[in-house]
């Protein structure tokens, strides 16, 4: 997970000026200059002087990700606190796509040794931002390693189910949770 500020106004300027004054690798889009955004120790993360005063727009860039090698799998899926399928900004060949998502998310992880799962878990992301620093906070909803979801985070299943297959899915090159 990282943290990104998006300003919409400042063009190149912009991005030479955070690169020579704050040593900020900065990135020209379509939408505006990406900021990432670094966290000292306690897990705070600062807003670039050079931006303060331009309102930024601070977002979560999460990924979709995983696959099986045949005896171990990982897969994390990306969706809205309700567990609903989002829309990716970037899709890669190898069944990666990027998310920038305003406010909060949330993460659901699947863990396979042989086509077994041996972990399952459910964190909650939310930005909370006051004056020039932004907090991530993180809420663990679940963890566990049968895949079958309490009732109360049955909004979860189809993600999750997704995470499974991600996990299980031999050489993943294709997504398996967006929209």
């Amino acid at each position: 997970m990282e943290v990104i500020a998006r300003v919409k106004k400042g063009g190149k300027d912009l991005v030479a000026l955070l690169e020579k004054e704050e040593m900020i690798q900065a990135k020209l889009t379509r939408t505006g200059v990406i900021v990432p955004l670094d966290a000292n120790k306690a897990g705070i993360y600062r807003i670039p002087l050079s931006i303060r005063n331009k309102n930024p727009f601070i977002l979560l860039h999460l990924e979709e990700s995983g696959g099986s090698n045949g005896s171990a799998g990982f897969g994390q899926i990306i969706c809205d606190v309700d567990g609903g399928r989002l829309r990716p900004f970037r899709i890669e060949k190898k069944g990666i796509a990027g998310f920038n998502v305003a406010n909060e998310a949330a993460v659901v992880c699947a863990l396979s040794k042989r086509g077994n799962i041996v972990g399952l878990s459910i964190e909650l992301y939310k930005i909370q931002r006051s004056n020039n620093k932004v907090v991530v906070r993180r809420n663990l909803l679940f963890s566990g390693t049968n895949p079958r979801l309490p009732e109360h985070l049955s909004r979860f299943k189809k993600a999750a189910r997704a995470a499974v297959s991600k996990s299980r899915c031999q050489n993943c090159r294709h997504l398996h949770f967006v929209t």
